[in-house]
């Protein structure tokens, strides 16, 4: 195929790339493979960088290009060894033409997202300073629907790109956050919420109480695919320090996920409970925000009723609050439904993993009370109640193979039943970023793999643009 400037054959070459585009389209099994091993990539290279050639064939160019980097790595890799990128980068900042505009970002959007070493790519030929260079106030929303799509791109998966590098881009995204359009914001929340995923100085560049507030609100919104970065958001911010997640409750966050543990959607109730656990792994002050906010009485009537996941995530915030209530604050949990949870639960298949917390709560309840004047009148409740039963009940469970499990269990069985027992205080709560660490502690679900929010079904790394 011939670059040439003739009318007749602009136009060929526009009918010839509208062909191709159309093929790629498809939306099952596109010839990615076929295009490819055609030789076409090259022509589409030198056709982009024909700087005399018609915008419509440079937009169909870059339509093919976004397809293509749309499959697997291998054919995202194809396009970015073209060495195309620098000029799609150029374009995307300095083209007249929006549609073009557009089309540029998609591509980068779709390279970015394909991996850790492509994002990183995008990163180093200076992606983020040519969006600066262009976003503002007078940009066209869709447009600026895309950017913020690319952004969140580039702060997705791990290991994260290093803070300096992108953090020219939180402005920007505090902006989208405020706008009126659920696109912006779906991306916006989901790239804030890739960049506080880790350690507690990238929360604190986000620790702003408007900013927070705006995200609290989101949580309302009627829509799980803009309740589900909110909370993914907002669930990394509470495992950093007791600031930060103080900072996140004064903006109304334990009421805001009352709601939340109701949820139709099981990720969003799984989520809530994890971010209520790790507020109930913070000071008793945080524990009684939980507690007014009827946090703790929710966790404890989901905990005998949901699915066996979603059971172990509100045992933690039961066995979190436990460790380190004050009395009084024991007698509120207690209120709601705590000595008959033990029983109920164990009428359940319990996994190994929920036995273990099951004994870890009973443990700092039994702790709390043993040292309390009315500690016989406590224990003959939990009698009443069934919890040395249940106990007992737990012997021949297949838990009971792991050595840290009997113990626990043995040191339960020696409070309830032996009045002169004497036990040792309960660890105060660490702050941790896995979900398997022991209960106590505050947790991370962690944006870029493993134990994630089913995030996939409303972020999206990599898009393939259909059309006519």
């Amino acid at each position: 195929m011939s670059i040439c400037h003739k009318s007749s054959e602009a136009d060929a070459v526009l009918k010839a790339l509208t062909t191709v585009r159309r093929h790629l389209c498809v939306e099952k099994n596109p010839p990615l493979d076929l295009v490819i091993e055609g030789g076409a990539l090259p022509i589409l290279a030198r056709l982009l960088d024909n700087e005399a050639m018609d915008r419509e064939i440079q937009y169909e160019v870059l339509w093919c290009l976004t397809n293509i980097a749309s499959g697997s790595t291998k054919h995202t890799e194809c396009v970015v060894q073209l060495g195309v990128l620098p000029k799609v980068l150029h374009l995307m900042a300095r083209s007249p033409s929006v549609k073009i505009q557009e089309q540029c970002v998609w591509l980068i959007g779709n390279i970015a997202g394909d991996s850790v070493p492509m994002r990183d790519g995008c990163l180093s030929i200076g992606t983020i300073p040519a969006l600066l260079s262009f976003i503002n106030s007078k940009i066209p929303l869709s447009l600026l629907r895309v950017c913020t799509w690319l952004m969140s791109n580039l702060l997705r998966n791990k290991p994260q790109p290093p803070i300096a590098k992108v953090l020219p881009l939180l402005p920007l995204l505090f902006n989208c956050l405020a706008l009126n359009d659920q696109e912006v914001n779906i991306d916006a929340l989901w790239a804030l919420a890739y960049f506080v995923d880790g350690e507690n100085e990238r929360i604190e560049r986000l620790a702003s109480a408007s900013v927070l507030k705006l995200v609290v609100n989101f949580l309302a919104h009627p829509s799980p695919v803009v309740v589900t970065p909110a909370l993914r958001l907002m669930g990394n911010v509470v495992t950093g320090n007791n600031e930060q997640t103080e900072l996140a409750l004064s903006c109304g966050l334990a009421p805001a996920l009352l709601p939340l543990l109701s949820s139709p959607k099981k990720a969003i109730r799984r989520e809530a409970a994890w971010s209520v656990s790790n507020i109930t792994a913070g000071p008793s002050a945080h524990i009684q925000q939980a507690i007014d906010a009827g946090l703790l009485k929710k966790l404890i009537e989901v905990a005998q009723k949901d699915e066996a996941d979603i059971s172990r995530e509100c045992l933690f915030g039961v066995s979190n609050a436990l460790s380190e209530s004050t009395y009084p604050q024991f007698q509120a949990i207690k209120s709601a439904g705590l000595y008959p949870m033990f029983p109920a639960l164990c009428q359940r298949i319990m996994p190994q993993d929920s036995v273990k917390v099951w004994l870890s709560a009973l443990e700092h309840a039994l702790k709390l009370v043993s040292r309390n004047e009315n500690w016989e009148s406590e224990r003959n409740e939990m009698g009443q109640c069934g919890v040395v039963e249940a106990l007992k009940s737990l012997s021949k469970h297949a838990a009971m193979s792991e050595a840290a499990i009997r113990t626990t269990a043995q040191s339960c069985y020696d409070l309830l039943c032996h009045s002169n027992s004497n036990p040792s205080p309960n660890p105060k709560p660490n702050k941790q970023q896995s979900h398997s660490q022991p209960q106590s502690q505050k947790s991370g679900f962690g944006g870029g793999g493993g134990d994630s929010m089913e995030d996939d079904d409303f972020s999206m790394g990599k898009l393939s643009l259909a059309g006519n």
